[in-house]
């Protein structure tokens, strides 16, 4: 699915520049859930921006079905990223002045596969199958923490992407929906996504399949 070669992450400076990442080497399948983890400054946000292709300057080969996307326009690039790739993060990033269903329909808006016709109805069963029957006309602030995650793992899941990155999905939630949101994340990889979740909560060492291990921007895994 994803297949990462000798990558190398360096942010220049104007005096000087450092490595993020060394030499990674990794190899992520379709349903398996990956946990990337490690302390804060060790690469694990900057790899997820490399392996769901927002960030393109790194050296190194990353193929995504057996396509280097060094090789791939930028056209390309995007439209690999809209078709293949759902993103989940921390900070939900829901529109406050959108009720559940809208926020979950915005990444149909760019998707000319799914008639205006239809949208609705697709992110209202994406919102049912996520256990949100009574959220669906509900603004953010009218639900909890661990609800607003959901809605933003629906939005994630809206284009039918082959794999999902979450960035500490989990960061901002009490015990409770944190692993209410692990099960779902679990459920999806059960169900042949390719799930890749960076975090630095313990509990997600349950559900992973592989562990990858960053420090310093090197990598170990289990």
């Amino acid at each position: 699915m994803i297949e990462l070669i000798n990558v190398n992450k360096h942010f220049r400076l104007k005096k000087d520049g450092f490595s993020v990442l060394n030499n990674i080497n990794v190899t992520f399948k379709k349903g398996k859930f990956y946990a990337v983890m490690g302390p804060s400054g060790s690469g694990k946000s900057t790899l997820l921006q490399l392996i769901g292709l927002l960030d393109n300057k790194f050296s190194g080969t990353i193929k995504i079905d057996g396509q280097d996307i060094n090789e791939l326009s930028e056209n390309k690039i995007s439209n690999l990223r809209k078709d293949k790739i759902g993103f989940v993060f921390q900070s939900f990033f829901l529109n406050a002045n959108m009720k559940a269903y809208e926020n979950v329909m915005i990444p149909l808006y760019i998707n000319q596969n799914i008639r205006k016709s239809d949208r609705k109805k697709y992110a209202i069963d994406v919102l049912r199958k996520l256990g949100l029957e009574k959220r669906f006309e509900h603004y953010p602030k009218q639900s909890s923490g661990g609800e607003q995650q959901r809605v933003a793992i629906a939005r994630a899941l809206i284009n039918k992407p082959d794999i999902i990155i979450a960035d500490e999905p989990t960061g901002s939630l009490d015990k409770e929906n944190e692993k209410i949101i692990l099960e779902i994340l679990k459920e999806l990889s059960l169900n042949g996504i390719c799930v890749i979740v960076a975090s630095h909560n313990n509990l997600i060492k349950q559900y992973a399949d592989k562990i990858i291990y960053l420090k310093n921007g090197m990598k170990g895994e289990k």
